[in-house]
């Protein structure tokens, strides 16, 4: 890769990350994080039947505290409950309620299927390109002396 076509490429990302900013309001007080939380559970509940904290965490590719107080703010607000594991009693499992399987069919499953149905002209070797530059990207983040990755001086 070029140093122009990276610039290009970063530039891309700004925009991205315009775009998500632009997503439609949620109700009061959840945060983007939470859906995907939501969104993670019922997607690991499909595949395994079961969801638990540390699913989550690798699912997201993200800490366990940080999961953790999610879940503790979506269980607050009733759209999931911990429930312990029926073999065993020291596992915690994760379950949607019906107000969380109401509110990822709407703002998740309905809401993408409504924004892929106006893309048919991305193909999804092009979105499967662009998830693996964006991995490739992350893996390869230089610590350049001086900077800091999240670009300010050290």
């Amino acid at each position: 890769m070029t140093q122009e076509k990276l610039k290009q490429f970063l530039d891309a990302c700004f925009d991205a990350k315009r775009l998500i900013e632009k997503l439609p309001d949620l109700p009061d007080g959840m945060k983007p994080r939470q859906v995907h939380v939501l969104d993670a559970v019922n997607e690991i509940q499909k595949k395994q039947g079961f969801c638990r904290v540390s699913d989550i965490s690798s699912y997201m590719n993200t800490t366990l505290p940080s999961i953790t107080k999610l879940v503790q703010e979506l269980e607050e607000r009733k759209l999931l409950v911990k429930q312990a594991d029926e073999k065993d009693k020291r596992v915690i499992n994760l379950t949607l309620t019906e107000e969380g399987k109401e509110f990822v069919e709407l703002r998740v499953t309905h809401f993408h299927g409504e924004w892929a149905s106006r893309l048919p002209d991305l193909d999804d070797a092009v979105v499967d390109e662009f998830v693996h530059a964006i991995t490739r990207m992350q893996e390869t983040m230089p610590g350049i002396k001086g900077v800091k990755n999240n670009g300010k001086r050290k």
